[in-house]
């Protein structure tokens, strides 16, 4: 199996960013899929890919088909983002057992339970950056995103935390994402392969929205809040996305676009989008 990563939690400069070369390729085995037009074929939870492989000249895992893998129709795995967890959770099993076979159900559950609580503490970190950049005063709010943030610390290091679900951050997120949009009503109906072209999408609540495959070409969608939203195959070539609230690479990479697509600072421009 794979030997033990290099590095670690310590020489990382965010632990909330993916950092595979320290990771047992976690994601490839402990994540199940099925067929779609996002995956070329379905797979169990806890079960190899069967694209996962050793490399030439390494003992490490990894994926046989990293670079073509929107070509050979896996657009699925180039937009899921553990947001960390699966060196936090491969440096976890190094610490407690050494080196030797990691791929157990154990690690995988481990792993899963830390994917939760990464993408949580992405967003509560993003709350806090997005108050900053609106230069946004109230004490009161900042001290409950720095409260929760703890929270999901201890969660990530101590099994008998309270879980995720109750450190209630869906009224956090919200109540932040209301300070800093003025209000607006949402889209009425959904847009999933819609067109909406050119549509005034400004500050609107996109929380969770099903956007699969909508037409948002040349939309504003300037300070949108688009925590959740599913923007696989949506078409935002054009569009303006500067100021979005909790928009995740991930959700861009799952997208469509172009050169013309702006973008917050924060985000990278996928580089699908040419």
């Amino acid at each position: 199996m794979s030997a033990a990563p290099t590095g670690g939690l310590d020489e990382l400069t965010d632990p909330l960013e993916a950092d595979c070369s320290a990771c047992f390729s976690l994601c490839c085995v402990g994540t199940t899929f099925t067929r779609s037009a996002e995956f070329a074929f379905s797979k169990a939870k806890d079960v190899p890919c069967r694209h996962l492989e050793e490399g030439p000249t390494s003992p490490r895992l990894g994926c046989g088909i990293h670079g073509a893998l929107r070509d050979r129709g896996m657009a699925g795995c180039v937009s899921f983002d553990c947001l960390g967890a699966g060196q936090r959770a491969s440096a976890d099993w190094t610490r407690d057992h050494g080196a030797g076979s990691p791929h157990t159900s154990a690690l995988f559950q481990h792993f899963r339970d830390l994917v939760r609580v990464h993408v949580a503490l992405w967003h509560v970190r993003a709350a806090g950056e997005h108050l900053d950049a609106a230069g946004h005063p109230e004490p009161g709010l900042r001290d409950r995103i720095t409260e929760a943030y703890a929270a999901l610390e201890l969660r990530s290091t101590t099994p008998a935390a309270p879980p995720v679900a109750e450190i209630a951050l869906d009224p956090l997120l919200r109540e932040v994402s209301e300070a800093l949009r003025p209000s607006r009503p949402s889209p009425r109906a959904g847009l999933t392969g819609r067109s909406a072209r050119g549509a005034e999408l400004r500050d609107v609540s996109l929380v969770g929205a099903l956007l699969l495959g909508a037409q948002l070409q040349g939309c504003d969608l300037r300070g949108a809040d688009l925590r959740g939203a599913d923007l696989r195959a949506a078409d935002l070539k054009g569009a303006d996305l500067r100021g979005a609230l909790f928009l995740r690479d991930s959700q861009l990479r799952a997208a469509l676009g172009d050169r013309a697509t702006q973008l917050p600072d924060r985000n990278r421009r996928p580089e699908h989008w040419g």
